[in-house]
């Protein structure tokens, strides 16, 4: 995923590849509207950053783990 920082520290054009299911767009879209960024600093001022690469990693919980029988 890409996204803007503003000056200000707040995501903003965030956007997904199309490979990632809806669900997680959407709940990453809820994580990053509350997330907020130290902004970039050029000559001691606060710029915008854009087509900032994220990237989340998932791991799926094992919801059966294997016992010892």
């Amino acid at each position: 995923m890409t996204l803007d920082i503003t000056v200000a520290g707040k995501p903003n054009n965030i956007r997904f590849d199309d490979h990632y299911p809806r669900q997680v767009r959407n709940l990453m879209k809820q994580v990053l509207k509350e997330a907020r960024f130290t902004p970039a600093i050029h000559n001691g001022q606060a710029v915008e950053t854009l087509n900032l690469t994220f990237v989340q990693n998932f791991k799926a919980r094992d919801t059966h783990p294997a016992t010892d029988v």
